[in-house]
């Protein structure tokens, strides 16, 4: 799903716990925080629901897990303390940064404030491709992957800023952030082409490096082919690609700037 400029793509919405909710249009998961520890907790995953206008709004019942495929696509949504910070990042490698304090609270049927009214963020001219809140990525690596194959891993220490924008990553000409991901302990990274070319690697093989680097070719790409995803493999391997499960620990293990191979759907 598109982030269109002008769109409503930010709220505040209290959760009854001591912790509120942040939701935007875009994919992902859903986390959940303690409000007074601090600490992540295992969360189900919250149930979508979808206006008219493609607008996320978020449903109180849990499923336990279960994610639910609305046909139109899912919300990103991070769940933060009031005190807490909110980062997203567009396709074209900036980084935003809001103040949880800074986003107008509201109710579960409102629509959200725009991004433009409270970031520099421009809907005309990028994309977000990941959000999460500071607490939540401290400590840990960050998996930059660009649609031209490139990747590396950068310490989540490279963010911290006080500034509302800044540079996330240095981009190629004419290329752009295809995904983020956080690493929580997952030794396996599965890279995934626009025409459905797989390619599993160990995520050592990825460098680390600082933000402001390229990166490392991850995947090497047939003509007018673009690196679309990039998994961890973790405790659930099984994605759904084109409506057909594939097992991703099921693929054959190689090395990172390999070609990959096609799935059998």
């Amino acid at each position: 799903m598109t982030l269109q400029s002008g769109q409503n793509v930010g709220q505040i919405i209290d959760n009854g716990i001591g912790s509120r909710l942040i939701e935007v249009d875009a994919l992902v998961r859903t986390q959940r925080q303690d409000a007074g520890t601090g600490a992540l907790a295992g969360l189900d995953t919250q149930r979508r629901i979808l206006d008219n206008q493609a607008l996320g709004r978020l449903h109180p019942q849990c499923l336990h897990g279960t994610q639910v495929d609305l046909g139109v696509g899912l919300k990103r949504t991070a769940l933060v303390t009031a005190d807490g910070v909110v980062q997203h990042v567009g396709d074209t490698g900036n980084l935003h940064q809001i103040k949880v304090s800074d986003i107008p609270a509201g109710k579960l049927r409102d629509k959200g404030t725009p991004a433009e009214n409270i970031s520099k963020f421009d809907g005309t001219k990028e994309e977000i491709v990941y959000l999460t809140c500071t607490a939540d990525i401290k400590g840990k690596n960050l998996i930059f992957a660009t649609r031209m194959g490139m990747v590396k891993q950068v310490p989540s220490e490279e963010f911290e800023t006080n500034n509302r924008l800044v540079a996330s990553t240095k981009l190629q000409e004419n290329d752009k952030i295809a995904a983020i991901v956080p690493v929580e302990g997952q030794t396996d990274v599965v890279l995934q082409t626009s025409s459905g070319v797989f390619l599993r690697f160990l995520a050592e093989e990825i460098s680390v490096m600082k933000k402001n680097s390229r990166g490392v070719r991850g995947i090497k790409l047939a003509g007018g082919e673009e690196l679309e995803q990039i998994y961890l493999i973790g405790e659930n391997p099984i994605i759904t690609y084109k409506k057909k499960e594939v097992h991703l620990n099921r693929l054959k293990l190689g090395k990172r700037d390999g070609k990959g191979s096609k799935v059998r759907l």
